[in-house]
């Protein structure tokens, strides 16, 4: 929404010095309410213990019906009865589901469910990125307008006495000479001030501040 708000001269302003990534309004947004649910499942140990019942009573009725019973045999059966069983048991899960409600840039409300190992979710208040509900690295993404994004480039305003470069410093008069407020497409030019990247101003700014006007 930001880049769409610049004219045509301030993109190829700002093209000149980054590269540009436009995203899509509905691929970013604010957290505006979160809801979690502890989906955890405890562990089991009914393989092992089922599997010490089945190796004691197998173990039993041979001894029963040969008369030979022995307490460390039947002990050793009820180890290995455990030990094939482990085999169905089933250790603890942690599992959380988290329900985001999403601003998106385009204004849209959206629902979004996550799952985790963990109980850590994000904050109300924060940049993500859709689907994904990653942070957004730069958290300004969010409510970044075009005269937000143009003030952080710091490329638009021209060159003063006061925001010049040490080398390009400016000697204003005290009272400078009166402008006319409205300027045709035809008395822009591009005017260029030390080494300063060219901007688009009249002729008038540009002899105000000592600048040089060069050819497109």
């Amino acid at each position: 929404m930001a880049w769409q708000g610049l004219t045509a001269d301030e993109k190829a302003n700002v093209q000149q010095k980054y590269v540009v990534e436009v995203m899509a309004p509905e691929s970013f947004g604010t957290i505006i309410d979160n809801q979690g649910l502890d989906r955890s499942t405890p562990g089991s140990n009914a393989g092992t213990a089922m599997g010490a019942a089945i190796g004691s009573t197998a173990y039993v009725d041979r001894a029963i019906n040969h008369g030979n019973y022995s307490g460390k045999t039947h002990v050793a059966a009820m180890l290995l009865g455990m030990l094939v069983g482990s085999a169905l048991d089933r250790p603890a899960q942690s599992s959380y589901q988290f329900r985001y409600a999403i601003r998106l840039g385009n204004g849209n409300v959206i629902y979004q469910d996550t799952y985790s190992s963990t109980p850590f979710r994000h904050a109300v208040g924060v940049c993500v990125f859709t689907p994904s509900i990653d942070l957004a690295p730069e958290q300004h993404l969010c409510t970044q307008t075009t005269d937000t994004f143009k003030n952080s480039l710091g490329i638009f305003n021209v060159p003063t006495a006061l925001n010049a470069p040490a080398g390009d410093r400016l000697s204003s008069p005290e009272t400078p000479p009166t402008l006319q407020a409205t300027e045709t497409a035809s008395e822009t030019v591009s005017c260029k001030l030390g080494t300063l990247a060219p901007v688009k101003t009249s002729p008038e700014k540009c002899k105000l501040i000592n600048g040089a006007i060069i050819n497109d």
